[in-house]
């Protein structure tokens, strides 16, 4: 299955993720040239926002969908707004088992069986598919490629088929043969963080705002950053 985007959100991807900016400014207070990771680029609006924000360069990598990713690069390259930033597209087609959580695997793995550290990232935005079958293998990945001080967010954390708008069983009643009601009903990335980032003492939830119930969520790893900044 494809990302369950709503069909009519273009208001709301075309604006950043303040969470995961926020979070780039921290990791920038500590490291000058960080690595970061963007799972579902949406329409670039986050993306094009961490180019602002690495003015002194490092690296940044993209998984998405081909197509997409195509086009992103294209309003990067048309604005020349990457800079001094080296980044990296994950592209994955859209056939129903393929993802970037399998892309995201195949860099992990590489790093590992060339005796690299799989510790490279110290930032991932995580606002791709919103489904247990592809963020859960993905968020299991990213716990092994995060450096120590870097940050996770994860973006819609109450997001479910039944509680949206536009893709939900009434409007696409194909999900019907495809999900199971608890799986309809249940928020899948609020789950994926209770099972997988609440019970890893590697990790805290940090809040960056004053809400302490945001619909995106942030968890850094512990342990010191891997630089300070350059003076």
């Amino acid at each position: 299955m494809g990302e369950p985007k709503p069909t009519d959100a273009s208001k709301f991807l075309s604006r950043p993720s303040e969470d995961a900016l926020t979070a780039l400014e921290y990791v920038l207070t500590n490291v000058s040239k960080p690595c970061v990771a963007e799972l579902g680029v949406g329409l670039g609006a986050t993306t094009m926002e961490f180019l602002r924000l690495m003015q002194l360069g490092g690296d940044l990598h993209l998984y998405d969908f081909h197509l997409r990713l195509k086009d992103l690069r294209e309003r990067i390259e048309a604005q020349s707004a990457a800079g001094p930033v080296n980044i990296r597209y994950f592209g994955n087609g859209r056939l129903r088992f393929e993802s970037y959580a399998w892309k995201l695997a195949e860099t992990a793995l590489k790093r590992h069986q060339s005796q690299q550290t799989m510790q490279i990232y110290d930032l991932v935005y995580l606002d791709g598919a919103h489904t247990f079958h592809i963020d859960a293998p993905a968020c299991v990945t990213l716990k092994e490629m995060m450096r120590p001080g870097g940050y996770i967010v994860f973006d819609d954390i109450y997001w479910s088929f039944r509680n949206n708008p536009t893709y939900n069983p009434d409007t696409h009643p194909d999900l019907l043969d495809l999900y199971s009601e608890p799986q309809l009903s249940r928020p899948h990335i609020e789950m994926i963080v209770d099972l997988f980032m609440r019970t890893d003492e590697r990790y805290s939830q940090v809040f960056l705002t004053e809400d302490k119930k945001p619909k995106r969520v942030v968890f850094q790893r512990q342990g010191e950053p891997r630089e300070t900044p350059e003076s």
